[in-house]
Protein backbone atom coordinates (compact mmCIF):
# COMPACT_ATOMS: atom_id res chain seq x y z
CA UNK A 1 0.00 0.00 0.00
CA UNK A 2 0.98 3.82 -0.98
CA UNK A 3 0.91 5.19 2.14
CA UNK A 4 0.11 9.29 2.41
CA UNK A 5 3.26 11.14 3.78
CA UNK A 6 1.24 11.86 7.23
CA UNK A 7 0.25 9.07 8.52
CA UNK A 8 -2.86 11.64 9.90
CA UNK A 9 -3.35 12.34 6.32
CA UNK A 10 -4.27 8.37 5.35
CA UNK A 11 -7.02 8.54 8.37
CA UNK A 12 -8.41 11.76 7.25
CA UNK A 13 -9.17 10.82 4.20
CA UNK A 14 -10.09 7.25 4.81
CA UNK A 15 -12.72 8.87 7.23
CA UNK A 16 -13.94 11.58 4.96
CA UNK A 17 -14.52 8.86 2.39
CA UNK A 18 -15.84 6.22 5.11
CA UNK A 19 -18.40 9.39 6.36
CA UNK A 20 -19.51 10.09 2.27
CA UNK A 21 -20.39 6.83 1.16
CA UNK A 22 -21.96 5.92 4.49
CA UNK A 23 -24.09 8.67 4.37
CA UNK A 24 -24.97 8.29 0.83
CA UNK A 25 -25.79 4.95 1.78
CA UNK A 26 -27.85 5.79 4.97
CA UNK A 27 -29.84 8.35 2.94
CA UNK A 28 -30.88 5.94 0.28
CA UNK A 29 -32.68 3.95 2.94
CA UNK A 30 -34.37 7.05 5.12
CA UNK A 31 -37.90 7.02 4.52
CA UNK A 32 -39.77 10.16 4.04
CA UNK A 33 -42.39 10.84 6.42
CA UNK A 34 -44.35 13.56 8.23
CA UNK A 35 -42.96 11.96 11.64
CA UNK A 36 -40.98 14.95 13.12
CA UNK A 37 -38.19 12.37 14.18
CA UNK A 38 -37.72 10.55 11.17
CA UNK A 39 -37.65 14.21 9.50
CA UNK A 40 -35.21 15.58 11.55
CA UNK A 41 -32.40 12.48 11.22
CA UNK A 42 -32.85 12.84 7.52
CA UNK A 43 -32.11 16.62 7.93
CA UNK A 44 -29.13 15.96 10.05
CA UNK A 45 -27.90 12.97 7.57
CA UNK A 46 -28.06 15.55 4.61
CA UNK A 47 -26.37 17.81 6.86
CA UNK A 48 -23.71 15.53 7.68
CA UNK A 49 -22.92 14.53 4.13
CA UNK A 50 -22.69 18.10 3.07
CA UNK A 51 -20.21 19.28 5.46
CA UNK A 52 -18.07 15.70 4.21
CA UNK A 53 -18.69 17.36 0.46
CA UNK A 54 -17.43 20.07 1.11
CA UNK A 55 -14.04 18.84 3.16
CA UNK A 56 -13.29 16.45 0.31
CA UNK A 57 -13.96 19.13 -2.56
CA UNK A 58 -11.19 21.31 -0.52
CA UNK A 59 -9.32 18.71 -0.75
CA UNK A 60 -9.06 17.39 -4.23
CA UNK A 61 -9.65 20.98 -5.24
CA UNK A 62 -6.73 22.20 -3.05
CA UNK A 63 -8.04 25.91 -2.73
CA UNK A 64 -7.23 25.44 1.41
CA UNK A 65 -3.73 27.50 1.44
CA UNK A 66 -4.22 29.37 4.46
CA UNK A 67 -2.90 26.87 6.70
CA UNK A 68 0.08 24.74 6.18
CA UNK A 69 -1.56 21.84 7.93
CA UNK A 70 -4.70 21.44 5.96
CA UNK A 71 -4.77 18.17 4.01
CA UNK A 72 -4.90 19.06 0.59
CA UNK A 73 -4.35 16.36 -3.21
CA UNK A 74 -0.72 16.69 -3.16
CA UNK A 75 -0.65 15.41 0.46
CA UNK A 76 -2.67 12.60 -0.31
CA UNK A 77 -0.77 11.64 -3.63
CA UNK A 78 2.49 12.89 -5.21
CA UNK A 79 2.09 14.90 -8.26
CA UNK A 80 3.93 12.40 -10.55
CA UNK A 81 0.79 9.60 -9.47
CA UNK A 82 -2.04 12.15 -11.20
CA UNK A 83 -2.92 10.39 -14.14
CA UNK A 84 -4.59 12.08 -16.92
CA UNK A 85 -8.04 10.73 -15.85
CA UNK A 86 -7.79 12.14 -12.11
CA UNK A 87 -6.84 15.63 -13.79
CA UNK A 88 -10.15 15.48 -16.06
CA UNK A 89 -12.10 14.43 -12.92
CA UNK A 90 -10.79 17.12 -11.06
CA UNK A 91 -11.46 19.79 -13.86
CA UNK A 92 -15.19 18.49 -13.32
CA UNK A 93 -15.03 18.78 -9.72
CA UNK A 94 -14.57 22.35 -10.22
CA UNK A 95 -16.86 23.23 -12.71
CA UNK A 96 -19.69 21.43 -11.41
CA UNK A 97 -18.68 22.71 -7.31
CA UNK A 98 -17.82 25.89 -8.44
CA UNK A 99 -16.72 28.88 -5.74
CA UNK A 100 -17.94 30.60 -2.77
CA UNK A 101 -18.09 33.82 -4.95
CA UNK A 102 -20.24 32.40 -7.48
CA UNK A 103 -23.75 32.70 -6.18
CA UNK A 104 -25.91 29.79 -6.96
CA UNK A 105 -23.31 27.48 -7.20
CA UNK A 106 -22.60 24.02 -5.45
CA UNK A 107 -19.86 26.13 -3.18
CA UNK A 108 -21.79 28.89 -2.68
CA UNK A 109 -25.06 27.12 -1.75
CA UNK A 110 -23.35 25.02 0.98
CA UNK A 111 -22.30 28.14 2.50
CA UNK A 112 -24.32 29.89 2.85
CA UNK A 113 -27.31 27.85 3.42
CA UNK A 114 -25.25 25.43 5.50
CA UNK A 115 -21.86 26.18 6.84
CA UNK A 116 -22.55 29.66 7.91
CA UNK A 117 -25.53 32.10 9.85
CA UNK A 118 -26.94 33.89 6.99
CA UNK A 119 -30.03 35.40 6.18
CA UNK A 120 -30.58 32.63 3.13
CA UNK A 121 -30.66 30.13 5.73
CA UNK A 122 -33.75 28.88 5.76
CA UNK A 123 -35.94 26.03 7.54
CA UNK A 124 -35.39 23.47 4.77
CA UNK A 125 -33.76 23.50 1.41
CA UNK A 126 -33.46 20.41 -1.51
CA UNK A 127 -30.22 19.68 -1.85
CA UNK A 128 -30.91 16.69 -3.84
CA UNK A 129 -29.56 18.16 -7.23
CA UNK A 130 -26.47 19.22 -5.16
CA UNK A 131 -25.68 15.72 -3.90
CA UNK A 132 -26.68 13.94 -7.52
CA UNK A 133 -23.96 15.82 -9.08
CA UNK A 134 -21.05 16.23 -6.98
CA UNK A 135 -21.71 12.54 -5.05
CA UNK A 136 -20.66 10.35 -8.81
CA UNK A 137 -17.49 12.95 -9.31
CA UNK A 138 -16.02 12.27 -5.98
CA UNK A 139 -16.46 8.54 -5.48
CA UNK A 140 -15.02 8.51 -9.02
CA UNK A 141 -12.14 10.87 -7.83
CA UNK A 142 -11.34 8.47 -4.94
CA UNK A 143 -11.60 5.71 -6.90
CA UNK A 144 -8.96 7.10 -9.11
CA UNK A 145 -6.70 7.95 -6.16
CA UNK A 146 -7.34 4.59 -4.30
CA UNK A 147 -5.48 3.12 -7.70
CA UNK A 148 -2.23 4.74 -6.18
CA UNK A 149 -3.04 4.17 -2.89
CA UNK A 150 -4.43 0.63 -2.68
CA UNK A 151 -5.42 0.91 1.06
CA UNK A 152 -8.01 -1.47 1.82
CA UNK A 153 -10.05 0.42 4.13
CA UNK A 154 -11.11 2.58 1.45
CA UNK A 155 -11.59 -0.12 -1.35
CA UNK A 156 -14.36 -1.92 1.88
CA UNK A 157 -15.73 1.75 2.11
CA UNK A 158 -16.53 2.13 -1.95
CA UNK A 159 -17.96 -1.33 -1.78
CA UNK A 160 -21.36 0.70 -0.38
CA UNK A 161 -21.16 3.14 -2.94
CA UNK A 162 -22.52 0.71 -5.63
CA UNK A 163 -25.75 0.56 -2.90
Amino acid sequence: MNIPKNENINSVFEYETYMLISLKYLLSLSIKTENAIQQALTNALVESMLIHIRILCDIFLSRMKSHPDEINLLKIIDNENISPVLKQLIGELDQTYGNSKTEGSHCWTINKRLAHASDLRGPSYDYRLLINQLYPILVKIILEINKVLKNPKIESNLSFSNN
